[in-house]
């Protein structure tokens, strides 16, 4: 009979903790105390399904990195094995969030700062993150308020504009995600007279 042997506990930690994100990296942790020493760890997961996937077979090394891939509910194991063969097992519950990026937009103009009034201006929407598919509407106000539409809200990221009046002018687009997410971009840019 061995004196003063502690029983043998094991803890698990995630970090992070909370606000998991799927393909973003987890470091599990465990922290095995008592029992004889020498211990090895084995690392589980069980999704909300009851599907068991083994995520790392018994080792020394105490942590492992997890890159979580499909969102939902889990149950993160560990089982620490000590010197004389008996395991315990410890237990975390988390939740798998989709990575969600922010909508953004950018908006490029060809020619790029000015042009000559009557020729014909290429604008170009660039939009990021959001859900879904986009639509764009460009807009374009002049150096005195005034605004008008160029093109109403649609499917494709381009448009052409003519203008007309020479002056400072601020283009615009606005891209619509597919939730109703809303994002403006927009660009400084000079209509020069024409050359008569």
């Amino acid at each position: 009979v061995k004196n003063n042997v502690q029983p043998l506990t094991v803890k698990l930690t995630a970090d992070p903790s909370t606000s998991i994100i799927s393909g973003n990296q987890v470091k599990l942790s465990a922290l095995a105390q008592g029992g004889s020493s020498d211990y090895t760890y084995k690392f589980l997961i069980c999704d909300d399904k009851g599907n068991w996937f083994k995520l790392r077979d018994y080792g020394k090394d105490n942590t492992y990195i997890w890159t979580p891939g499909v969102h939902g509910k889990k149950t993160l194991y560990v089982d620490v094995k000590d010197g004389s063969g008996e395991i315990k097992r410890a237990e975390l519950s988390c939740e798998v969030k989709d990575k969600k990026e922010a909508l953004t937009v950018k908006l490029t103009v060809n020619p790029s700062s000015s042009v000559v009034g009557g020729k014909t201006v290429k604008l170009t929407a660039n939009a990021n993150g959001g859900t879904g598919s986009y639509t764009y509407k460009f807009l374009v106000c002049d150096d005195k308020g005034n605004w008008y539409k160029i093109r109403d809200f649609g499917s494709i990221n381009t448009c052409t504009w003519t203008p007309g009046v020479a002056g400072k002018k601020t283009l615009y687009v606005d891209v619509k995600d597919s939730t109703g997410t809303v994002k403006r971009a927009e660009l400084s840019y000079e209509v020069e007279k024409k050359v008569e």
